[in-house]
């Protein structure tokens, strides 16, 4: 053993670039956009496109109340059941 101290592979001569280039996001990155909330223009997207079929929403409902629920509870199981009929109702009539 001698009497050297091990050396970093940033040490070894290749500085590290400026913050600037190493934190930008990558190739894949998708910028954030309020166009959801606020309108997009001439790319009008409907509610509908992000909302899951109404078969799959009763199935994540049903596991909700199987698995979740009876442990820890943090809805009124009626008033929410009437609130979630009243939604599907209303997407199926194209009200927003």
């Amino acid at each position: 053993m001698s009497g050297t101290p091990s050396q970093s592979p940033h040490s070894v001569g290749t500085p590290l670039p400026p913050a600037s280039e190493w934190l930008k996001p990558g190739p894949a990155y998708i910028a954030p956009s309020s166009g959801f909330f606020f309108g997009q223009g001439t790319n009008q997207a409907s509610l509908s496109d992000f909302l899951p079929s109404r078969f799959a929403a009763d199935l994540l409902i049903k596991q909700y109340f199987t698995a979740v629920h009876p442990i820890a509870p943090i809805v009124h199981r009626p008033t929410f059941e009437k609130e979630y009929d009243a939604f599907w109702d209303e997407v199926s009539l194209g009200i927003e």
